[in-house]
This record gives structure tokens, sequence and C-alpha cells, in this order.
């Protein structure tokens, strides 16, 4: 008898489609861990901090994930604007609804947010052994900063610069993951 071999030919789908299907994924997921964090972790800057860090690698999570589907549905093979272009698609939803949920928390949900921020920082200082001195330049800094973000023109910015940021790493995921096909003679 003869052996019969079936060889699957690769999914290919559309090149834009895995990007959507993680980047609407790693929007919602990044909104959430954002609530979650001014609603529940704002009573210790490092807790916050924490969460911001961690959140972060959660949604760099989503970028690989993004980037190892994209080469399974070309058939293990792929270069690298082959799995960067859906990664970059991630980041772009990512980075919007970061930007634009941030925005509107921070501007008609919870304006009071910095200030309440503020003052458990200063309390966090306090209790931590900072001088009066320390605590009141740590303040002015971060009231410059608090009257910055509630500006439209500073979360484009920050959108911007977190737009590159992300594509620095989501290239360097791309050239991790990328298989090219082998020579054919």
């Amino acid at each position: 008898m003869e052996d019969i071999q079936i060889t699957e030919t690769p999914k290919s789908g559309s090149k834009f489609a895995t990007g959507i299907k993680y980047g609407i994924i790693a929007g919602i997921v990044y909104i959430l861990l954002i609530l979650i964090r001014y609603l529940f972790l704002d009573y210790n800057p490092m807790i916050f901090t924490g969460a911001m860090l961690i959140s972060y690698i959660i949604i760099i999570v989503f970028f690989i994930m993004a980037a190892i589907e994209r080469k399974k549905e070309l058939g293990g093979y792929a270069d690298l604007k082959d799995l960067f272009a859906p990664v970059f698609i991630v980041i772009l939803f990512a980075e919007v609804c970061y930007a634009v949920f941030n925005y509107i928390y921070l501007n008609f949900i919870d304006p009071d947010f910095f200030n309440h921020f503020m003052q458990t920082t200063m309390e966090y200082v306090k209790k931590m052994g900072g001088s009066t001195d320390a605590i009141s330049k740590q303040m002015d800094k971060m009231e410059a900063q608090n009257a910055e973000k509630m500006s439209v023109l500073h979360a484009l910015m920050g959108l911007g610069m977190w737009i590159i940021i992300d594509s620095v790493i989501g290239i360097l995921i791309a050239l991790i993951i990328r298989k090219p096909r082998p020579a054919q003679f």
C-alpha cells in the first residue's frame, strides 16, 4: 500500500484579522487594568506603579500572541513584515483605547483623581520618613504634571510616544519570532 501524505496548506487569512482580534482584546483588557488601578490601587504609589508595569507586560503578551498566531496562519514561516503588521495593529488599538479611556476618566469620570493620588502619595512619603522639603517639592512637581495631563495635546503626544515605544518592542518581537522560508533549489 502506498502512503498518502496530506499536507495542509497554511491559512493565510487576512493579514489584518489577527491584529484586529488581538487589538480589540488588548484594548478592552487595558481599559479594565487601568480602571482597577484607578479604583483600587491608588492608596499606595509603589503598588500603583507596580500595577502599571504589570499592566504593560500583559499588553506586550498580546503583541507576542498576535505575532505567534500570524506565524501559525502562514504555515510556521513568516518574515519581519508579516509579523510586525498584526503587532502594529494591536499597538494602535491598545494605545488608542488607553489614551481615550485615560482622557475620559481623568477629565470627566474622576477629575479629582490626581488630587487624591497626590494626597495619598504625600501621606505615603511622610510615613516612609520623607522630609517636609522633599515632599513639598514632589507635590509641586506632581501638580504641574497634573495640569499637563488633562489636555488633549498631552494625550495625543503621549499616544504618539507610546506608539513609537511599542513599535520598537513590536519589531523586536517580530525579529525574535520570525522564521524565514527555507531556500528552495
